[in-house]
């Protein structure tokens, strides 16, 4: 085989190898962007609703000042106060144009989607555990 076809024929399989690369293999990643994203606008929403939970419940009672947990010195205003920081400063519109401009690989779209499960549970766990005391607080205050 001459010199000139076996430059040819390289010619005409690199640009089909990129192309079934990018096609196969970004294919994968792009999925992954997506349940990226979809995870993130998740949590964005688990968060505001725990933050309007402890808003209502703190506005309703007057509860600015109780202690959040027993175990804690932190009270519904700094609880609400840090959650509402964290949550203007991670899940802002500049933070989700970023996140969707971002050139990632697989490897640190897992990464952060494994973060995003742990920061998802740890939300739902406070909004659990609050609406157990707001439960716990109404029916003493209805007793009364």
């Amino acid at each position: 085989m001459s010199i000139e076809l076996q430059w040819t024929i390289a010619g005409v399989l690199i640009p089909i190898i990129f192309y079934l690369v990018d096609k196969y293999l970004n294919a994968s990643t792009r999925a992954a962007k997506k349940y990226l994203i979809y995870k993130w606008l998740e949590n964005k929403k688990i968060n505001k609703k725990l933050q309007n939970t402890i808003y209502e419940f703190a506005m309703k009672y007057d509860g600015w000042n109780y202690k959040s947990f027993t175990d804690s010195n932190l009270t519904y205003k700094d609880f609400y106060n840090n959650l509402k920081e964290k949550y203007d400063l991670e899940y802002s519109d500049v933070a989700y144009s970023v996140l969707k401009k971002m050139k990632l690989t697989k490897y640190q779209i897992d990464e952060f989607i494994a973060k995003l499960k742990i920061q998802e549970d740890n939300l739902n766990l406070l909004q659990n555990s609050i609406d157990v005391i707001i439960k716990k607080y109404e029916q003493e205050n209805t007793l009364k």
